[in-house]
């Protein structure tokens, strides 16, 4: 997070919504509406539930860090991401809102904006059409591997090492020979190395020095971004995000897919006990495929460039599970998390 305030944290998509987010508040209850209208829909009920939209994204530190990393400090995407949220099926307006008619408030939780964001109105999280990537889809065409788990998260803390260092082209630029070098220890053959590194610019989780993703070859710098950063040091610890990308991940352990696909059906409610299993076991899959990369990474000699990262992510997401695994204690019909 440090390095998230020091380089990319630009706030200007939350200061242009938090400037126009009292404004709807004033224009709307003088708009003319039907008499006939549910007193839940009324003019009120909809500016107390703006004020609670804005305060979840403008004073909730996870929400607003969440909301301005993944904007990536484009105001356009900031608001449409809004929109995004505020369209989304898995936007309960309805249960909001009678909290307010009857009088009370209501704190939207991380993962009721999460989610909404993620996965728009789909029951199911897809990286194809999500604004928030999968970091460990799987890349292909890697040297004594069918697939590699890794090679893109690895890229990214590589590239993070570098995120307080100043080059001739600006903070955080690493030249694209350096990072080239490093995915050609890491197994992946030359055309492999510019799909990645496309990928990786088209998914906004690098910014090259040249703002033309397709022209790889005018490139000569790459950098991480504000999504790229919180996505590995952040996001990838948080239950609403592991949950979401297990369904993404291409598993060959066929008994763990057939469990977690199992559990996830189109209209089924998992306990919250169930869905922490099955994020675990997830997790400890991903832990087992590791310890084979890092075989090869110990081999090519880029081991102190390159550690283990799922040491650290399993540790960081444990107080979570934790926590989660005792609210299911205490309330077995628990469902929201």
């Amino acid at each position: 997070l440090q390095h998230l305030s020091l380089l990319f944290r630009q706030r200007h998509d939350v200061l242009l919504f938090h400037g126009r987010s009292p404004y709807l508040g004033l224009v709307i209850p003088s708009a003319k509406r039907p008499e006939n209208i549910h007193r839940i829909t009324s003019n009120g009920a909809l500016v107390k539930y703006l004020r609670c939209c804005q305060g979840a994204f403008f004073h909730d530190e996870d929400i607003t860090t969440f909301y301005e990393c993944v904007s990536n400090g484009n105001i356009r995407k900031g608001l449409n991401i809004f929109l995004d949220f505020i369209r989304s099926g898995h936007t309960h307006v309805d249960e909001y809102l009678k909290v307010f008619v009857q009088g009370g408030t209501y704190m939207l939780a991380f993962h009721q904006v999460f989610k909404p964001i993620s996965r728009g109105s789909y029951f199911y999280y897809s990286s194809n059409r999500s604004c928030i990537p999968n970091i460990f889809t799987p890349t292909t065409g890697v040297s004594g591997m069918q697939i590699s788990y890794f090679a893109k998260i690895y890229l990214m803390n590589f590239l993070a090492f570098q995120a307080n260092k100043t080059t001739n082209v600006g903070r955080g630029f690493m030249p694209v020979t350096q990072v080239d070098q490093f995915l050609s220890a890491l197994g992946l053959t030359g055309e492999i190395r510019k799909e990645t590194l496309t990928r990786l610019a088209e998914l906004e989780l690098l910014e090259p020095d040249v703002k033309m993703v397709q022209s790889f070859g005018d490139w000569t710098y790459v950098r991480v971004t504000a999504l790229g950063l919180y996505l590995v040091r952040v996001l990838v610890t948080r239950f609403s995000y592991i949950e979401a990308i297990m369904l993404d991940t291409l598993l060959t352990n066929l008994e763990i897919h057939k469990r977690i696909s199992g559990l996830y059906l189109e209209g089924t409610k998992p306990s919250l006990h169930q869905r922490v299993l099955c994020a675990r076991d997830f997790l400890l899959y991903l832990q087992n495929e590791e310890v084979l990369e890092q075989t090869r990474v110990q081999t090519s000699g880029i081991a102190s460039q390159c550690p283990g990262v799922m040491s650290q992510i399993i540790g960081l997401a444990t107080d979570q599970f934790q926590a989660l695994e005792d609210l299911a204690k205490e309330d077995p019909s628990a469902q929201n998390a």
